[in-house]
């Protein structure tokens, strides 16, 4: 939604720059004015090819504690409500995000490395109060969640393959005896 009033306002600054194309036409019976005209037309366009070019970035840092609604709140701003970013019971853009301008939509993971990783456990580890060990505490505790939410889901997956369900139970009765586990015909 931002993208598409950030394309129609560099539409308005093209037609813009045309009007000051034809005043110029205009005026030149003037050339003293046309003269200004034009200058300001100059301006202009440099002005409008700086900020709507493709190297011109418009940096927006939203910042706050786990499940602050920091997702929510930037589906809404930039998409109109869609959920593009992710948001659920727990952490899931607990790490850096970066969203750029793109005419398809498309997206790119950057992974930590094992030394970055490595680091970072390293900075959370610090007896200090500062915003970067802070941060790092952070990221360290959520991928630990997620990692015990992750085992503990493999685990009871693993716990309901070995256990069978009823419909099995009722095809296959089995009866312990003495000798061990026989089956019932």
């Amino acid at each position: 939604m931002a993208f598409e009033r950030t394309e129609q306002a560099r539409r308005r600054a093209v037609d813009f720059a045309r009007s000051l194309d034809e005043l110029c036409a205009a005026l030149a019976p003037w050339p003293d004015e046309a003269a200004s005209v034009t200058r300001l037309a100059k301006a202009y366009r440099a002005r409008a090819a700086e900020f709507f070019g493709s190297g011109h970035k418009f940096s927006l840092a939203v910042v706050g504690q786990v499940k602050a609604g920091k997702s929510t709140f930037l589906n809404t701003l930039l998409f109109g409500g869609q959920d593009v970013l992710p948001h659920a019971a727990g952490p899931k853009t607990s790490v850096l995000t970066r969203l750029e301008y793109a005419p398809q939509t498309s997206v790119r993971v950057e992974y930590y490395t094992a030394a970055d990783w490595a680091a970072l456990e390293q900075a959370a580890a610090v007896p200090l109060d500062t915003p970067a060990v802070h941060g790092a505490r952070e990221l360290v505790k959520a991928v630990e969640g997620q990692r015990a939410r992750r085992d503990a889901c493999a685990e009871k997956a693993r716990r309901r393959s070995r256990v069978p369900t009823k419909r099995r139970s009722r095809r296959c009765s089995r009866t312990r005896s003495a000798a061990g586990c026989s089956r019932r015909s």
